[in-house]
């Protein structure tokens, strides 16, 4: 995979990694104007239109609890762990999948679901009840809930919401999930509306099947839920530009444009596929709060996906198309025809460990020895190499948040990473783009034997001594760079 950058006309070659490493102080250093709107919460989530309103969210994210933001007319939950997840329309104004589909099943059907009767469920159901009412012997007998499974009339969807989730967290209790003390038909109806109108924590494998195959979000994948034709799948070179535009606009807090010709999408798709604004969410703010290089290197696979970059199709961005279908991750998994390069991943003990326990220098050998880049020869370990975005890999946010800067020095602590690749591989072939880099730059591995490699140092502080070209080279990469960081144009 490529690393270095050669300096056209000379053996004379930069460190992708140092080039990263540019790329960290400059997006911690990064002063941006932000002002999102909305105050985090469901009746008012936050709104952002530029980078400053993006990066002043995701640079807070850390530090918060659940908050909410509002995107196309999508409510987006995070939590405190940054995990995103679509709860439904905006317009419920709900803070959880299961509060936004009780509000829809009363809209539609004019009563509550009922409760789940039967032993078990139900005595939790009762002993929660009881005790938020408050009610005595005869009240409650009149209520007759226990006969017929019907809240109490006086609840709405929120408050019942609430006392669902009670139930599930109760000691003891039948069941950890609050949809599991709803009566089995209801319950069908709710997990149903669910389905087609939000999506709890995506993961990119999810993401990709849903890419490749549009119409897997539906009970029938042949047919549209709202009419018309079968959405086309975006795993196709000629939509990766569309869709990037739309991802764009949504991060400008504008109406996106799927539109793409008379072979194109309908006004409805992105509401129909609740995917991108998710998928915007989880790339653009959950990525970067646990790695702030996430933010420009995401932006520049967002330009490459525009400029229909080969390679860069929203399945691949995504996750590794060769694991994309589900048997493909499941049982024996398929023996790839080319290996590729990946992380070992989780083993048996590759270091020897002298005591009972290992100690901390055991642990940080085994964890460097599980990070070592190996050929990959299966799909069940496809995860390991996820898709183009850098974070998509297992563990790869947490790995990738690793900074490469400590009190002032470079790379103190961290070995090279196949995360870092990732990262690599990506700003290289961006930077690669623009005249003024690629005419004087060419992207080449490996170093020749007596290449000259330009000091990390040097390559940090973009000062090459008795070298100009060299210097001018690198302050033209920086610049790029910072533009990268605080705009949310396309560049190209």
């Amino acid at each position: 995979m490529p690393r270095h950058l050669k300096r056209t006309g000379q053996h004379l070659y930069v460190d992708g990694l140092h080039l990263l490493g540019i790329c960290e102080r400059l997006m911690k250093e990064a002063v941006l104007a932000g002002a999102p709107g909305g105050a985090g919460t469901p009746a008012a989530p936050y709104t952002m239109a530029n980078a400053g309103d993006w990066v002043a969210r995701w640079r807070a994210s850390t530090r918060e609890g659940m908050v909410y933001y509002k995107m196309a007319g999508r409510l987006i939950s995070k939590n405190h762990k940054v995990y995103v997840g679509d709860v439904g329309p905006a317009y419920l104004q709900s803070t959880s999948i299961l509060e936004s589909s009780l509000k829809a099943f009363r809209s539609k059907y004019g009563r509550l679901p009922k409760l789940n009767l039967h032993f078990g469920y139900a005595v939790t159901s009762i002993t929660v009840i009881r005790a938020a009412l408050n009610v005595d012997n005869a009240t409650w007998k009149a209520l007759r809930i226990e006969q017929t499974g019907t809240p109490p009339p006086t609840w709405t969807a929120s408050i019942l919401s609430t006392h669902l989730i009670a139930m599930a967290r109760t000691p003891g209790a039948s069941s950890n999930d609050p949809n599991d003390y709803i009566d089995a038909k209801d319950r069908e109806l709710l997990q149903e509306w669910a389905t087609k109108n939000a999506i709890n924590d995506p993961q990119y494998q999810v993401l990709a099947q849903r890419v490749a195959d549009p119409g897997l979000i539906y009970a029938k994948s042949t047919d549209s839920v709202y009419g018309g034709t079968r959405p086309a799948p975006w795993s196709e070179i000629r939509h990766s530009p569309v869709i990037a535009k739309a991802v764009r606009s949504l991060m400008k807090g504008e109406s996106p444009s799927l539109a793409a010709g008379p072979a194109g999408y309908d006004k409805d798709y992105a509401r129909k596929q609740l995917l991108l604004p998710v998928m915007t969410m989880a790339i653009f703010h959950a990525e970067p709060a646990r790695n702030p290089r996430a933010w420009p290197i995401n932006l520049m696979i967002l330009d490459l996906a525009e400029s229909t970059t080969a390679r860069f199709t929203w399945d691949a961005i995504l996750w590794h198309p060769l694991a994309i279908p589900q048997s493909a991750t499941t049982g024996a998994g398929h023996v790839l025809a080319v290996p590729l390069s990946g992380p070992r991943g989780p083993h048996a003990p590759l270091v020897p460990f002298v005591g009972p326990q290992p100690t901390q220098q055991e642990k940080t050998a085994q964890a460097r020895a599980e990070r070592a880049i190996v050929p990959i020869t299966s799909t069940l370990k496809l995860h390991l190499v996820g898709g183009l975005i850098p974070a998509s890999p297992t563990d790869g946010g947490r790995i990738g948040g690793r900074p490469l800067w400590s009190q002032n020095r470079f790379a103190a602590t961290e070995p090279f990473d196949f995360i870092h690749q990732k990262e690599i591989d990506v700003l290289l072939q961006w930077l690669m783009q623009f005249p003024e880099i690629g005419t004087h730059w060419s992207v080449q591995d490996p170093p020749p034997h007596g290449a000259t490699l330009v000091p990390a140092m040097q390559v940090l502080q973009r000062q090459v001594p008795a070298d100009v070209a060299t210097t001018t080279g690198l302050t033209r990469i920086a610049a790029r760079l910072q533009t990268r960081i605080g705009t949310l144009d396309y560049m190209h």
